[in-house]
């Protein structure tokens, strides 16, 4: 899930020999508008998606993306971090300055809010090019009082993910903490990877965030 370490993964993956590839190749892509348009097979044979081993940010946390993924490429391995949920949640709320994070439409879509999101188009409080655009302020906010909403959003996500693999594959699925100081060795171990014990991987994109206002 978003905001979870994904682009600190990313960069692990990196780090260890991967070709991975995170949100530029969705940008470049457009992935997330085939994903939406359930065209998968434009993602997987762009050359983007086939030059590369390894996968971070949109589409790839996009809920139940993982179950497509595993059918198409089932000896794929998969990497669940999961955060504290206050603390999940007010790095959302903080991502963007209490914007919603990326293109309404698609936000709307993934934390179940498009009853919302279709209102403020029927009364035209919002324009059809708002809703698409995940650049600048947005009429749509997340606020502290949608903390409980959003925090069942992300424990469906990964109670769903956790399922889905332990009846289909629990191999092909890691889970662990991103509060863990030892989660890279860990995610080392689950790739057949040597880690480095003082090996650390943090990437904070809080600036490229405030430009892109991605995922």
């Amino acid at each position: 899930m978003q905001r979870t370490g994904t682009t600190s993964t990313g960069q692990f993956l990196k780090d260890h020999g991967f070709s991975c590839i995170g949100w530029d190749g969705d940008r470049h892509n457009q992935w997330s508008q085939s994903f939406f348009e359930k065209d998968y097979d434009s993602i997987f044979n762009s050359l983007d998606f086939r030059c590369s081993n390894a996968y971070e940010d949109s589409p790839w946390w996009f809920p139940k993306f993982y179950e497509i993924l595993h059918k198409n490429f089932p000896d794929a391995k998969f990497i669940l971090l999961k955060r504290d949920p206050v603390n999940w949640f007010n790095s959302l709320l903080s991502h963007s300055n209490g914007n919603v994070v990326g293109a309404p439409i698609r936000h709307c879509k993934i934390y179940h809010r498009e009853e919302e999101l279709k209102s403020l188009l029927q009364k035209k409080l919002m324009t059809e090019d708002q809703a698409n655009s995940y650049k600048g302020d947005k009429i749509m906010k997340i606020t502290p009082a949608h903390q409980a909403h959003y925090i069942r959003c992300y424990m469906e996500h990964y109670n769903d993910a956790v399922k889905y693999f332990s009846n289909t594959s629990p191999t092909s699925l890691f889970t662990g903490n991103l509060e863990d100081p030892e989660k890279w060795q860990k995610i080392g171990g689950f790739l057949n990877l040597r880690v480095a014990p003082d090996y650390n991987s943090h990437r904070n994109n809080s600036l490229k965030d405030s430009i892109y206002n991605k995922n």
